[in-house]
């Protein structure tokens, strides 16, 4: 099948992921923290289902540039990761954050450091009847780990790591999003869910066009390849699959985390289902690469912004 849109993203000759050298002049700017972290993000559609987003940390106060795009599945050009690629990457990295974090609390020397990870999620029925229905199962996690603990107190370490990423905790439950909808610059009730106290953010229009890379050599992001195939009950892998009318299947995106020496995030995210190409994230909370949290905001709104193009 033909391809949705041009690839903007492999023809601009721009770098795609880069700390963003010139914030202030960008105009963007992080919320202040109501739980302790926060982030903004900018996020705008490019070609097809490929999207670019802008995300300032609180935390960091560093501004990073992604974008991402979707498979063969998507009738996408696959020059980026997909959306739940990001979210998926940023989990493992926040996982993987806590766990040292825990062990410089606690004294605990960590040698080899590396998780197996497997995010699952469900569609099933129509977005044109308005009768699909999304769910997220359980993440299967497994921790690799060189220390001196023993099996329990290994086992309560981890669990207490776990619990403390800031993920873990908007899985637990239930939460209700908040949301602000404008159209042509004029304000909309949002009628069906919460909304967000304030004022509308103003359009950030065409100011994502003003970033400017800092200068460095990290391979941020890079393809890696096809990722190995499993079986994956309700998977799907055909061309344009995920755009037919009647949905009735289970994603299956992984990632593998590894701690590197020099103390960077190495983490390659695993395509299974919808099945496709393979990427590799470095993420840092020190400022040499996307911290966890730029990963799983941009992962967020990337993913909204594939629903609208659906």
């Amino acid at each position: 099948m033909a391809k949705l849109g041009e690839d903007i993203i492999g023809a601009s000759g721009l770098a795609p992921f880069f700390q963003v050298a010139n914030a202030g002049t960008v105009g963007i700017d992080a919320p202040a923290p109501r739980l302790g972290a926060a982030w903004r993000t900018w996020v705008r559609a490019l070609s097809g289902f490929q999207k670019e987003a802008l995300v300032r940390s609180a935390g960091t106060g560093l501004t990073w540039r992604l974008v991402s795009d979707e498979g063969p599945y998507l009738n996408g050009h696959d020059a980026a990761p997909c959306p739940l690629a990001f979210l998926s990457a940023g989990m493992a990295a926040s996982v993987l954050e806590e766990i040292l974090a825990l062990a410089r609390i606690r004294g605990v020397e960590i040698g080899k450091l590396r998780l197996i990870q497997d995010n699952f999620y469900t569609m099933q029925g129509s977005m044109q009847r308005r009768t699909m229905v999304g769910g997220a199962e359980n993440v299967a996690l497994t921790v690799e780990i060189d220390c001196s603990l023993s099996d329990a107190q290994l086992q309560d370490f981890l669990t207490d790591a776990v619990y403390a990423a800031p993920l873990s905790g908007l899985m637990r439950g239930r939460h209700e999003s908040r949301f602000k909808l404008a159209r042509n610059g004029a304000e909309l009730p949002t009628a069906k869910v919460a909304e967000l106290d304030g004022p509308i953010f103003p359009d950030p229009g065409d100011r994502f066009a003003a970033a400017l890379p800092q200068p460095g050599n990290l391979p941020l992001v890079e393809p890696v390849g096809p990722t190995p195939k499993k079986p994956v009950a309700k998977g799907t892998a055909a061309g344009g699959s995920s755009l037919s009318d009647e949905q009735d299947r289970r994603l299956n995106i992984g990632a593998i985390a590894t701690l590197r020496d020099d103390r960077l995030k190495d983490i390659q995210q695993m395509q299974y289902s919808p099945w496709g190409t393979s990427f590799r994230f470095l993420s840092s909370e020190d400022g040499r690469a996307p911290d966890a949290g730029t990963l799983i905001s941009a992962g967020i709104g990337f993913c909204f912004m594939t629903q609208f193009g659906r």
